[in-house]
């Protein structure tokens, strides 16, 4: 929670990127970022529906999957 860290991302979570183009966090929009960044490497699918089922899953993940054991997570902290 310091100022240097919420300056690069306000929710004063992890993770953040930080490359060249600048400061990015949110996990998913850094994911979806370094794949396009690496395109042609099988990170993530170019073709329509294959690409979408892999964003579905990373859409739940984020919110069903986090929320359920976010609850646990934060008592054992």
């Amino acid at each position: 929670h310091t100022p240097e860290f919420l300056a690069l991302n306000p929710n004063a979570q992890v993770p953040v990127l930080i490359d060249d183009a600048g400061v990015l966090w949110e996990s998913n929009s850094i994911c979806r970022y370094l794949a396009n960044l690496h395109s042609g490497s099988g990170l993530l699918p170019t073709a329509p529906r294959a690409r979408a089922l892999v964003e579905q899953w990373m859409d739940w993940q984020a919110t069903e999957l986090n929320p359920s054991w976010s609850y646990a997570f934060m008592g054992l902290v």
